[in-house]
């Protein structure tokens, strides 16, 4: 990438993705190899007006040494100082971008998976950006390890070139594709509002999967979020999910991952997950199962669903037929769903809901929040009225609903 393709992807990041308000703050949120992006965004931000911009900085390299070496008492702590930034970030109406593009896929090869699972980052940064108290946005980043686990060798230019097509900025004008896009994914969201349906069922080879929704919850798109004082942004780019808030208490049966899952560095294959009365039951994996049981295990809400989300398989990131090993492209590949904390914002004011209101409807509280790929080729998908009647909702991998 050179510095004109960095300056285009952060003109439509902070423009368009997370919407920057002029004398507005921004967290940049990346890796210290994500350098060059951060400083282009930075610099589009002052451009927009921002009034301050705080590059955080991680490093791999130093969060596996802790994994490694340090006490086992101290890997579950989260310093308060980093609480309260993310808390003094939503109070102040900050806005976020988080850069996604791992610079080492095998960065935790060989350690302990119970130790990587329970390392978690701020919890105060997945309440404020999923109940609506700051604008964010995640983006990717191409970097020489990513392309390596792709195509067998460091070729950004060629993984540049697909995040181009998914991000839309091949077109003569990106904000107006997005813009186009958006209106695309909100005629689906109407689609299945006007449906009306009690549930979605997904069936495939490994079996069928019922995910009651709740009555009432909207279909959203990520192209018209919303903070809770009604600024638009981006939450995903590239995107291309509708999703709702399933009812926790009504998931049963099974269902197979139909793409790999990463989770804290460890990677999980073959995942099968077995559901009965809104819980998971059962874990059977090929690869990586124990990841997957100890997250579920975090808090009560861990084993519960918290998202059902759909993806047509004609979008660039499924034509591409990678499976990118970053979860921000791989769940807008095929549908979805996700265990943990409920999204809100398919509820009418979802955002001043407390926690009582929130178990009455059926929405799920928990700190965690992860996303598995369920859809494909093989995979039918129907919604189901409240007197049990099927509707297809996506044949052959493609939506099909009118």
């Amino acid at each position: 990438m050179n510095q004109e393709a960095f300056a285009r992807f952060a003109h439509l990041i902070v423009r368009m993705g997370v919407n920057l308000a002029e004398g507005q703050d921004l967290i940049v949120r990346g890796l210290v190899e994500h350098a060059p992006l951060v400083r282009a965004i930075a610099d589009e931000a002052y451009r927009a007006g921002a009034r301050y911009v705080d590059a955080d900085y991680d490093d791999r390299s130093v969060r596996r040494s802790r994994v490694l070496h340090a006490a086992e008492d101290s890997l579950a702590l989260r310093p308060p100082w980093l609480e309260a930034r993310y808390e003094a970030a939503a109070a102040g109406r900050m806005a976020l971008v988080s850069i996604s593009g791992e610079p080492d896929p095998d960065w935790m090869a060989g350690a302990d998976p119970a130790r990587m699972e329970r390392i978690r980052g701020p919890r105060a940064l997945m309440q404020v950006s999923m109940s609506g108290q700051m604008q964010w946005c995640v983006v990717p980043f191409p970097t020489p390890g990513w392309a390596r686990q792709l195509y067998g060798g460091p070729d950004v230019a060629r993984l540049w070139g697909e995040l181009e097509r998914m991000l839309r900025l091949d077109a003569p004008d990106p904000i107006a594709a997005w813009r186009e896009h958006g209106e695309r994914l909100e005629a689906r969201c109407n689609a299945l509002e006007s449906h009306a349906f009690d549930a979605v069922r997904f069936r495939g080879p490994a079996g069928e999967l019922t995910v009651g929704l709740i009555a009432g919850a909207r279909w959203c798109a990520s192209t018209r979020d919303e903070t809770s004082w009604g600024r638009r942004f981006i939450g995903n780019m590239p995107t291309e999910e509708i999703f709702t808030t399933p009812d926790a208490r009504r998931t049963d049966g099974v269902v197979r991952s139909t793409r790999p899952l990463v989770i804290g560095g460890g990677t999980v294959e073959g995942l099968e997950l077995h559901f009965a009365g809104g819980r998971i039951v059962e874990v059977i994996a090929d690869r990586g199962g124990d990841l997957v049981r100890s997250e579920i295990a975090r808090d009560e809400g861990a084993a519960r669903l918290g998202e059902v989300a759909l993806v047509s398989g004609d979008s660039p990131i499924a034509r591409s037929g990678l499976v990118f090993g970053q979860m921000l492209l791989d769940e807008n590949a095929a549908s979805h769903i996700a265990w943990g904390r409920s999204y809100l914002d398919p509820f009418p004011n979802g955002h001043s809901l407390d926690g009582e209101a929130l178990a009455t409807l059926g929405a799920n509280v928990s700190e965690i929040h992860t996303d598995v790929a369920i859809g494909g080729p093989q995979v039918d998908v129907d919604g189901i009225d409240a007197a049990g009647m099927p509707t297809a909702i996506m044949r052959d991998d493609l939506w099909v609903l009118h």
